[in-house]
């Protein structure tokens, strides 16, 4: 703020405007690039975690097998063989990742954007 005459009226410096949404700009790129990283952190998440619970289903299915008693309790339960579920943290994990991810997106299109205006502006 530039403050004019007897210092009563303040009026906005043009400059530091610019300078203020440059850096908003830069700030939102940067913000939107980690939300990009937070997302891919989080699709791994959920495949690891999705992959862990497969591993221990199939290692419960083979103990089963290989028990002498797995025939007489396929039998007692009507199952043959467990599923692998979809656990809560991969659940998790996906919908934050598709929040982040679209954030992050969005928020790379709109700084995109501004420097496109800005150009056709000048």
């Amino acid at each position: 703020m530039r403050i004019q005459g007897d210092g009563l009226k303040a009026t906005p410096d043009p400059q530091r405007s610019k300078r203020r949404d440059r850096m908003e700009k830069s700030q939102m790129k940067i913000l939107g690039i980690v939300c990009l990283v937070i997302c891919a952190v989080c699709a791994f998440i959920a495949f690891e975690r999705y992959q862990a619970n497969a591993n221990n289903v199939q290692a419960m299915n083979q103990f089963q097998n290989s028990s002498p008693l797995g025939g007489m309790m396929s039998e007692m339960t009507g199952q043959s063989q467990m599923k692998p579920a979809t656990p809560a943290a991969t659940k998790y994990a996906l919908v934050f990742a598709l929040i982040t991810g679209a954030s992050g997106a969005v928020l790379l299109v709109k700084s995109q954007e501004n420097k496109d205006l800005e150009h056709d502006l000048s």
